[in-house]
């Protein structure tokens, strides 16, 4: 019962990765970091625009290069961003990252794409999610366990169970023998 309750605590969180191989690289290691003007405001002025198909790549917070592959470079996405993303093709989704790159890189020459990879591990059936967290409502639930008359009634219920168990066993052993 105990787990039970606490499985209802987790939640599940989305991100996606993807890849960009390019013809060539265009671009200086470890790759491209973004600071976003949004960076500077507070948090909550940001939480509340709401992300749609034209601003999901405001929340890319960078692209790095991917070891041992010189032209790639691979990016991040996460919450109602990447699930936005995720509703795109692969063709949409790379051309919005290359038009990203040439916002930060005004002076650098964005070289032809020869593929894009994306994960869509939100809208996977067999994964829903990437990651998991404890949400606010396990704090609440572990306030539930501290309550004294709660613990009180698990350990009786221990107890209780622990007996009957033991009484079990003493009247099978008993019956064997007869």
């Amino acid at each position: 019962m105990v787990f039970f309750r606490f499985s209802e605590g987790i939640d599940f969180g989305t991100i996606d990765r993807i890849k960009l191989d390019f013809e060539r690289p265009f671009w200086d290691p470890p790759g491209v970091h973004l600071l976003w003007d949004d960076d500077v405001r507070p948090r909550r002025e940001v939480a509340a625009a709401p992300v749609t198909e034209e601003n999901w790549t405001r929340h890319v917070v960078g692209f790095d290069v991917v070891n041992k592959q010189p032209n790639m470079l691979m990016a991040w996405v996460s919450g109602e961003a990447a699930r936005i993303m995720e509703a795109l093709s692969d063709e949409e989704v790379g051309e919005s990252l290359c038009r990203l790159l040439r916002r930060a890189l005004p002076r650098a020459e964005v070289s032809p794409l020869r593929a894009v990879v994306v994960t869509r591990w939100f809208t996977n059936p067999f994964q829903r999610g990437v990651y998991s967290y404890r949400s606010p409502e396990a704090d609440q639930m572990v306030g539930w366990l501290e309550d004294e008359d709660v613990a009180a009634r698990a350990a009786a219920t221990t107890a209780t169970a622990a007996t009957t168990a033991t009484a079990t066993a003493t009247t099978t052993t008993t019956t064997r023998e007869k």
